[in-house]
């Protein structure tokens, strides 16, 4: 049996094999534990990175507002709230690696992205390694998410690093309008990126295996094998595509192909502007001490009052002494006593119409199924910054100021 595999974001290829060997079997098994393997180990994580990641966010802006605008200390704090961005989008992208997700796009500037991508990628690679960039006049937005294509950007530039002789070389980058041969003849407008290098470039063999996970051709110190296969989910939820060109000794090119924005293919991305509160009372409960202090000095200060507590019983028994004194509750899901939907549940119960929203460093799909069949109103990442965690509050109370206004 010889099926022709199209493996997404490339060209067709056909690859010969025999599904039914005893070898590919055992190889298919081996992988398929492989990458549930990665993704308990990335659950178990997830919780206490991502806690970690909110409160330094979290301190990073409460720094920021307590310095005049115009510190010296404002640049260098900026560039560090930058790097926890980044850190939070890519620690996001490795837990949702291999499981599909509603992905909220909206137009970006694929010039400034793609400079801001590199700026990044400039400060990781070694300084023999140039990188030169190319921008086509009036270039349309793309449909997309600027952080993720900027982690498309670092992922393939510390690819291409790699595949340096020595760690010199050139990394070109360039962005056009597309071809519509191109994109298999799409109707809708394109722009490419094209990501090229001088490294050493890859035998037939070798592309035809790049995107799967944990492949990879370096040293285990060196390499996870998990770079260009984020890559291509990525450029996948972003309903394009990306082909390899590559031969031994005379480096690769990639050609990203993301369609333009418009109407119909593009969600906007949500309001700019950080909703304030008007004295709503919040009831907020986490184990993570830490966290529960920065929600009530942050939060606090964005207009809402916090009634902060770390220990199960004593929130229930603050909510039920006065079930109506409240006018949100927020959750933590994974706690030492308890599962936080369960908490949400018997607060509902004593009274029905309570908004419930549950936070957590990693959910499941069952877990996000579970909350709001339970009556939760929504579910937020606790690498969520303020603005995000505010926008939510506002989504809830819609629009409307409820509770102890003085």
């Amino acid at each position: 049996m010889n099926p022709s595999i199209a493996m997404c974001g490339l060209r067709r290829s056909r690859v010969s094999f025999d599904v039914h060997s005893p070898t590919a079997t055992r190889r298919q098994q081996r992988q398929a534990q492989r990458l549930v393997a990665l993704g308990t180990l990335s659950a178990g994580i997830a919780h206490d990175f991502n806690n970690i990641l909110a409160m330094l966010r979290g301190y990073l802006a409460m720094a920021r507002a307590t310095l005049d605008s115009q510190h010296p200390a404002q640049v260098e704090l900026g560039e560090v709230e930058n790097a926890a961005a980044r850190a939070t989008s890519l620690a996001n992208r490795i837990l949702n690696f291999g499981r599909p997700h509603d992905q909220v796009l909206g137009p970006v500037n694929i010039e400034a992205a793609v400079q801001e991508g590199l700026s990044l990628l400039r400060a990781t690679l070694p300084g023999r390694i140039e990188i030169v960039s190319e921008f086509a006049p009036d270039l349309p937005a793309v449909c997309g998410d600027s952080e993720q294509i900027q982690q498309v950007l670092v992922n393939l530039g510390i690819n291409s690093a790699q595949a340096m002789v020595e760690g010199r070389g050139v990394i070109r980058v360039s962005v056009t309008r597309a071809d519509s041969d191109a994109v298999d003849g799409r109707d809708e407008e394109h722009v490419c990126l094209r990501f090229s290098d001088t490294g050493c470039g890859m035998d037939a063999a070798t592309r035809k295996k790049i995107f799967a996970p944990f492949f990879t051709t370096k040293p285990q110190r060196i390499g996870a094998g998990l770079g260009l296969s984020v890559v291509r989910e990525i450029i996948a939820e972003h309903r394009g595509s990306i082909t390899v060109q590559s031969k031994k000794g005379r480096g690769t090119q990639f050609s990203i192909y993301l369609p333009a924005a418009d109407a119909a293919t593009c969600e906007g991305s949500g309001a700019d502007g950080s909703p304030g509160g008007r004295g709503q009372r919040i009831l907020f409960l986490d184990d993570d001490i830490g966290f529960v202090e920065l929600a009530e000095r942050v939060i606090g200060k964005a207009g809402y009052r916090v009634i902060a507590h770390f220990n199960v019983e004593d929130a229930l028994a603050d909510f039920s002494a006065a079930p109506g004194a409240f006018d949100l509750v927020v959750v933590d899901l994974a706690m030492p006593e308890a599962d936080g939907i369960d908490v949400a549940g018997r607060m509902l119960a004593l009274r029905a119409d309570v908004p419930i929203i549950i936070t957590a460093g990693y959910f499941s799909p069952d877990d996000v199924a579970r909350a709001i069949a339970g009556g939760v109103r929504e579910v937020i990442s606790k690498s969520a910054t303020v603005q995000e965690l505010c926008t939510a509050f506002s989504r809830v109370f819609g629009g409307t100021a409820r509770g102890d206004q003085t």
